[in-house]
Parts: structure tokens; C-alpha cells; sequence
């Protein structure tokens, strides 16, 4: 745990959005090749190439540019290693009883407020959903993700640094996220921070199979444990 001070935790900036729209490209050839029939690096590629142009990095830049100016509404804090890569990220985003027509947390392709982990893990992917029709957010809550941890930054404890400033901020408001029912290591991180899957699957573009999984804004259920 020692390595972990090297990388240095705070609030996404709207001048990181390239790098971040970069480093979920990478989390994402890290993370999903091999997660199910047909999901491959090509796939990964075809599917998430536009993290590397300009509109990928635009979608980050309205969201950090959104974090930065209604952080109670938006949050996203990141991981950033002492040679200055980002290494990972957590965001959220909080569904107001007022209509906003800002924009979305950028889309993950895995979990509920946009986010797979890299670690990967919450977005709301616009797939194709199977089993239960995906319900959208109530009023009130807080859709986490994306997040994810690059490789380098993993087994340092910093994916629980992000979730318990995550969770500060959260507050009581009940949690919702999508994750890769084959990324087992991401469940259980997520269990350990009190989630719990519901049984509502979805498949993002017809092929990387998610799980909802909610944690209740209360205190009750599993405590979590860092």
C-alpha cells in the first residue's frame, strides 16, 4: 500500500478530458477482450475509437467543465500517477427533481452512470437490454461511473480512495451502477462498498453483457470496508 502516495487524488479538471478520453480507451482494451463471444480487441477498437478523436474528448470536457461548475449535480475525481498520467477515475451524477439538459457522464459502455472499471465499471450504455427492461434513475439519486483503474494503478487501494470520496459526496441518495457480469474483480469491489446486484441484466451494442447493481443511500445493508 505504500506505492499508493506516488499517485496523487483530486477533482478532474476540464483540461484533463483528452487524457481521460485516452485513458478509458486503454482501460477499455485492458479490461474487455475476452469478456464475452465476439468481444475482442478489433471489437474494442471499432466500438470505442471515438475516445481518440475530438468528439471523445469533447464529451469529457463538458462533463469535467460540469463537475467543475455544479459539483453538487456532477462528480468526478481522478488518480494521477507522479509522472503526471492519469491512472484512474470515478465520476457520478446526480438526477435532480428539475429537468437538465446538460450533458451525461461520458458513456462507458458497462455501468450505470456511465462506467465500466478499468477495474471499470458504471455508464449508462445506450445497448440493447435483455431480461428486465432497464428502468430509468428516480429522481434523487446518483448514477455512479464511469470508473476505471488502469493496471498500473490496481492492488494500491486507491479504486477505494475514489469510492469513499464518491460516497461523501453521494450522501444519502440511493446508488445505481452497471457493471460487466464477467468482471468478477469489479463486483466484488463493488459488493464490498455495499452494492448489491438486483437482477436487471443489459447487453451494451447486442454483446458485453452488464448487471445493475444499487447500494441504498440509508446505511443499510453490507458496510463498506476499504
Amino acid at each position: 500500500m505504500r506505492r499508493a502516495s506516488v499517485h496523487s487524488l483530486g477533482p478532474g479538471r476540464p483540461e484533463d478530458a483528452a487524457a481521460l478520453a485516452r485513458m478509458q480507451f486503454a482501460a477499455w482494451l485492458e479490461t474487455y477482450p475476452g469478456a464475452a463471444p465476439g468481444i475482442d480487441e478489433r471489437w474494442v477498437r471499432e466500438q470505442r475509437g471515438d475516445l481518440l478523436t475530438e468528439d471523445g474528448a469533447a464529451g469529457w470536457r463538458a462533463f469535467l467543465d460540469k463537475a467543475s461548475h455544479r459539483p453538487h449535480t456532477a462528480f468526478c475525481h481522478t488518480a494521477r500517477a507522479a509522472d503526471g498520467a492519469l491512472t484512474a477515475v470515478l465520476c457520478g451524477l446526480r438526477e435532480d427533481t428539475a429537468p437538465d439538459t446538460a450533458t451525461k457522464a461520458p458513456a462507458t459502455g458497462t455501468s450505470s452512470a456511465n462506467v465500466p472499471t478499468g477495474r471499470s465499471s458504471a455508464s449508462v450504455p445506450t445497448g440493447t437490454s435483455s431480461g428486465s427492461a432497464p428502468t430509468g434513475p428516480p429522481s434523487g439519486s446518483v448514477t455512479l461511473g464511469p470508473m476505471y483503474v488502469l493496471r498500473r494503478a490496481q492492488g494500491l487501494g486507491i479504486g477505494s480512495r475514489l469510492m469513499a470520496a464518491f460516497l461523501a459526496w453521494a450522501g444519502d441518495a440511493p446508488m445505481r451502477l452497471w457493471v460487466t457480469s464477467t468482471n468478477e474483480g469489479a463486483i466484488r469491489f463493488y459488493r464490498r462498498h455495499g452494492f448489491a446486484p438486483t437482477g436487471e441484466h443489459q447487453l451494451w451494442r447486442g454483446r458485453l453483457p452488464n448487471v445493475r447493481m444499487v447500494r441504498s443511500g440509508t446505511g443499510e445493508g453490507s458496510p463498506p470496508t476499504v
